[in-house]
């Protein structure tokens, strides 16, 4: 996505950033809950315009089961078939887990396909969000992408995202507290530039201190396996304290 398009999403990733800072803020104890929410909520609002309450909606619950049933059967090695690929030669009938993909990937299609119907009557009741899903509906024949093919490229954003993003706030709050100097440091350079209000994304070219911390996160505890292709992406053309980031 280019920094064009990412910037009319802007608005939502504030929205959501200041509503789990009031609930840290409120109820510290259960941060990790708040952290989640905060990651399931704008993940799924950014992907289906779909705002997350509790944590405990139902469509929330069924993918993070699919995002669970793909982990157990995708791993390495939790299947003779990934050792051993011409056991999917077989018939069906002998074969019993090509007959449970099947059955799986029709329910995640179903599923994934229903999100989409779910956006597109809103957007014909005129209340449709800013979200990836409406772009595709709005954009379909330039996409050149079926229905399932798109509503299973939105499902698996949401399933890419919406752990990595909590996991990459644990850690940024982690080094925190391992090297409350740098939070300091942080806090002093953030109350110099935005004084008592929340900081913004045009205040980042101001804020070298605070970016630098980030990347280093990114790099320290990547959120995802290998984290290279994630820290190239957060860092390319990044100058912090006068250093240009060339990839």
């Amino acid at each position: 996505m280019s920094n064009t398009a990412a910037s009319k999403y802007e608005s939502i990733q504030i929205l959501e950033a200041k509503r789990m800072l009031d609930s840290l803020i409120a109820d510290p104890i259960q941060y990790d809950r708040w952290l989640d929410r905060f990651s399931s909520s704008l993940t799924a609002r950014l992907t289906w315009g779909k705002r997350v309450e509790t944590g405990e909606e139902e469509f929330l619950r069924t993918l993070h089961d699919i995002k669970n049933t793909f982990e157990q059967v995708g791993s390495r090695g939790s299947q003779l078939y990934n050792r051993f690929p011409s056991l999917l030669l077989l018939p069906d009938w002998i074969a019993p887990l090509k007959r449970t993909a099947r059955r799986l990937q029709k329910w995640e299609a179903n599923f994934f396909k229903r999100l989409v119907n779910e956006t597109r009557l809103d957007l014909a009741a005129g209340v449709a969000q800013l979200s990836f899903a409406r772009h595709f509906i709005e954009n379909k024949a330039v996409t050149g992408l079926s229905e399932t093919e798109g509503a299973y490229v939105l499902g698996g954003v949401f399933e890419a995202g919406v752990d990595i993003a909590a996991a990459q706030i644990k850690s940024f709050c982690l080094a925190l507290c391992l090297y409350p100097e740098w939070q300091d440091k942080m806090q002093t350079e953030i109350d110099a530039v935005c004084g008592e209000r929340m900081p913004e994304f045009a205040d980042m070219p101001s804020l070298p201190v605070t970016r630098a911390i980030l990347v280093e996160v990114a790099r320290w505890r990547p959120a995802c396996p290998g984290g290279i292709s994630q820290l190239q992406i957060l860092i390319q053309s990044q100058s912090i304290c006068g250093n240009t980031a060339s990839y």
